[in-house]
C-alpha cells in the first residue's frame, strides 16, 4: 500500500512541478506516521494528502526567496487532486482526532 501511495505522491509532485525536496519531505512524513500509527486503507490517501500539504507548506517557507509559486499552488489544489475522496473538512477532523 505504501508503494501505491508513494507512486501517487510522485505523480502529484510531477504534475504540479513541486520541488523535489517537497516530495522527499512528504514521503518522510508518511513513513514516520505509518511507523507509529495503523491506518485503514481507505484513509491512506488522506495521510498522503496531509503529508504533501504539510511538506509544501514547510518548503514554501524555505523556498520563499525564489519566485516559484508551485508549492503555494499545491496547497490550494491537493483536495481536488485527491479525487474528492476526502473533503477539506474531513482533513481538519482527522487532524484534530
Amino acid at each position: 500500500m505504501r508503494t501505491i501511495l508513494v507512486d501517487w505522491l510522485v505523480e502529484v509532485a510531477d504534475e504540479y512541478h513541486l520541488h523535489r525536496e517537497t516530495l522527499f519531505l512528504a514521503v518522510n512524513f508518511v513513513d514516520r506516521f505509518l511507523s507509529v500509527m495503523a491506518v485503514q486503507r481507505s484513509k491512506l490517501q488522506l495521510v498522503g494528502t496531509a503529508a504533501m500539504f504539510i511538506a509544501a507548506y514547510v518548503c514554501c517557507a524555505f523556498f520563499n526567496n525564489n519566485n516559484n509559486n508551485s508549492n503555494k499552488k499545491a496547497n490550494n489544489t491537493l483536495v481536488v487532486v485527491e479525487n474528492h475522496s476526502a473533503v477539506a473538512s474531513e482533513m481538519l477532523v482527522e487532524q484534530v482526532s
